[in-house]
């Protein structure tokens, strides 16, 4: 795996486990200090990682966030080919049934069903920049990134967070101490990530992501951004008793955790999406929870360190739960 691929994946990950962890002050999850809290009690645990909240304000929260974000219109610019040929100055394709573009000067495509558009402005000659160099010019990548996000139409009161990484490459040697080739590390591109949420609620599953070697023309796009819509079988946003969830939480992560493991447990309540019985993607509330194990040496002669990704899942909250496909794979493993 190359060390750009790791810092994509690294980048991914952070974002994934800090998704319930927006700067907004209506959030509600775990006290901070539960993500350094390890131990074997996972009932503790779970117990000190929950979220306070009371029930029934937390349910008129989450059905007027619901009501809201399902009656708004969607003026996202890129929910068709020639949306996205248009913001970015592409020639316009004549065949309106096509999903996928791919010429010698970009790809691009798009997904109606789950509200996915990607694009990617082919260059092959750009190697990366000394760091140094690039540290001139990140903030005129960072800025131009921005009012790129901002050009796709997502609502501003929906960009909960927004966040801008250096994507580092660096050849690898095998057999060598780092594991590098000793030649300096290159910043490949900037990337910016921009995580969707609304009054106080994360919305899993949707997010856009931009990226480029400087700031005069971005280079690849990624958006995942669906139209919000509730489940049709929530017509009641009434919350289970907390102690049924509690108790969902602890099987799963009795089941997922190996014998005797230090974790640590942070939750928060977000908007996750899921497929109706009949496959149509819609959004349901859900407590987010983030299992970590603690680092652990290798037992052996290298005195290396050995962390596991964990588990990222997702516990039922309301009292009616409403039927979701067999196949829902919106739960991320290995995270």
């Amino acid at each position: 795996m190359s060390v750009e691929t790791k810092n994509i994946l690294l980048a991914t990950a952070l974002a994934l486990a800090s998704s319930v962890v927006f700067a907004q002050s209506s959030l509600v999850v775990s006290p901070a200090e539960a993500k350094l809290t390890f131990g074997t009690d996972y009932a503790r645990l779970i117990e000190t990682a929950y979220p306070r909240y009371d029930d029934a304000a937390l349910s008129t929260r989450l059905a007027a966030a619901a009501k809201a974000l399902e009656s708004r219109p969607d003026r996202v610019t890129v929910r068709s080919l020639n949306g996205i040929e248009r913001l970015l100055a592409l020639p316009l394709t004549t065949d309106q049934n096509a999903r996928v573009v791919d010429t010698a000067k970009a790809n691009y495509r798009i997904d109606p069903d789950t509200g996915k558009a990607h694009a990617h402005q082919k260059n092959a000659t750009f190697i990366g920049l000394p760091r140094e160099r690039f540290d001139q010019i990140a903030g005129a990548v960072g800025e131009a990134q921005r009012r790129f996000v901002a050009s796709l139409g997502l609502p501003a009161d929906e960009l909960a967070k927004t966040v801008f990484h250096e994507v580092i490459v660096q050849g690898t040697l095998e057999g060598t101490t780092d594991g590098t080739d000793g030649q300096p590390s290159l910043v490949r591109r900037g990337l910016t990530l921009a995580y969707r949420g609304f009054a106080g609620f994360p919305i899993e599953g949707s997010e856009a992501r931009v990226s480029s070697y400087d700031a005069q023309r971005m280079e690849l796009f990624s958006l995942s951004w669906p139209k919000f819509k509730a489940h049709p079988e929530v017509t009641s946003y009434a919350l289970d008793a907390a102690a049924n969830v509690k108790k969902a939480i602890l099987q799963r992560v009795t089941a997922a955790a190996a014998a005797g493991d230090d974790l640590s447990v942070f939750m928060g309540v977000v908007f996750r999406p899921v497929r109706t019985l009949s496959g149509e993607l819609v959004h349901v509330p859900a407590m987010k929870v983030v299992m970590t194990p603690a680092a652990k040496r290798i037992p052996d002669a290298s005195g290396r360190i050995q962390t596991d990704g964990g588990l990222v899942f997702y516990a039922n909250l309301l009292k009616a739960a409403p039927r979701t496909a067999a196949d829902d794979t919106t739960e991320r493993e290995g995270i």
